[in-house]
């Protein structure tokens, strides 16, 4: 039980700091506003690229903090909900039987803390249907260590222990190893755990909290993917493909399928239903990556689905998502395409574009969400973490 002692999450270190607020969708409302991008007419005339073909790459998750506002156990059997809804059991159960009836669906799952108890207590036919996900790439282990450490209070043993826990039962169940990192809770970034992250045989990096002016300048430059090659004492040379997210870990805003939403609502696709909403809603969300594409070097556009403890129904989920990916793909007056991924396939694409990558070598640290909102007191006021 030697990793309870090292298990300092970021969800651990948010509670310490105070209320969740990743400050993307009220910076990312002006960053629309103020773009010169037409509400919706897919007709572009104004901006160099907007007549090119995007592609809408769905990435389904479930962020599952290991330990927060619960503990491990109570987060994985659904206990205490009058703490927190969070029952990781029953996502795992839940993605597993959608992902097993169509193979168009996919899936990722990170922390081996929550996958190992569920492992532990399934039957060998639902072992035998997770082996040809995986074998069929529908299901991705990312990160895959026992969880998701921070990168800013961690001494190296710890981090590379927690690792080595989960990708020890990855190579022993399922001869696998991860290759990209999922970093999207850390708060901040260090090039030493980037170096640590190559070092360990991943290719590549997924991320989210940066400081809110990096981002915007990253934005207005195209660089919110980027090639990073911390520097080592050693003088070996080590990269990594970096990706951040464009809206945190979260669905689009308005995209929300789950019952923990606030704005959980249905996609209704019926000609003759009065509620129906498929095209509007379908309008928004292309119009949505459309002009998510004009900060970017290349058309191909990756975004999560998903966000904390979600897909408990992950039927639900999937039966939203699908009428979007139907009604858009039939109309190719759109001029996108739309579905599901992960991420080894994106980091696949955007090799062919890796020449025209940014190249970094520093830390994202401090990071804030907003103005004079700084995410660091953790660094000195809680010394014994």
């Amino acid at each position: 039980k030697f990793f309870y002692l090292f298990l300092i999450t970021e969800a651990t270190l948010l509670q310490i700091n105070g209320n969740a607020n990743f400050g993307d969708k009220d910076m990312l409302a002006e960053y629309h506003h103020r773009k010169p991008f037409k509400k919706y007419s897919l007709r572009f005339k104004g901006v160099k690229g907007e007549d090119e073909k995007v592609v809408i790459n769905m990435l389904p998750h479930s962020h599952d903090d290991v330990g927060w506002l619960k503990t491990v156990e109570e987060y994985f059997d659904g206990l205490d909900e009058s703490t927190q809804k969070a029952c990781v059991r029953d996502i795992i159960t839940s993605v597993i039987g959608v992902l097993g009836n169509d193979p168009n669906k996919k899936f990722i799952i990170q922390e081996m803390a929550f996958f190992t108890k569920w492992w532990a207590t399934q039957n060998e036919h639902v072992k035998s249907i997770v082996r040809d996900l995986i074998k069929d790439g529908q299901l991705e282990f990312v990160g895959g260590g026992f969880t998701q450490n921070d990168e800013a209070t961690l001494y190296y043993e710890e981090i590379i222990d927690q690792v080595t826990l989960g990708h020890l039962f990855l190579k022993e169940t399922f001869n696998y190893i991860p290759k990209t990192a999922w970093q999207i809770d850390a708060f901040g970034h260090s090039s030493s755990h980037a170096a640590l992250l190559a070092q360990m045989g991943f290719d590549s990096v997924f991320f989210a909290r940066v400081h809110f002016e990096d981002k915007k300048k990253r934005l207005d430059n195209k660089e919110m993917e980027f090639i990073w090659s911390p520097s080592l004492s050693s003088g070996e040379k080590v990269s990594l493909l970096a990706h951040i997210n464009y809206y945190h870990y979260e669905a689009p805003p308005g995209f929300c399928f789950d019952p923990v939403c606030h704005e959980t609502f249905q996609i209704v696709d019926d000609p003759d239903s009065e509620y129906n909403n498929v095209k509007s809603k379908s309008d928004e969300l292309v119009d949505y990556f459309k002009s998510m594409s004009l900060n970017y070097k290349h058309k191909s556009m990756i975004h999560t689905f998903g966000s904390d403890f979600q897909y408990t129904n992950a039927f639900h989920n999937f039966q939203n998502m699908d009428k979007l990916i139907n009604f858009i793909s039939a109309d190719k007056s759109y001029n996108v395409d739309i579905r599901y991924t992960l991420p080894g396939q994106y980091i696949k694409d955007l090799n062919l574009i890796k020449s025209q990558l940014s190249k970094e070598k520093g830390d994202f640290f401090p990071y804030a969400d907003s103005d004079k909102v700084y995410w660091t007191g953790y660094f000195t006021t809680r010394p014994t973490l």
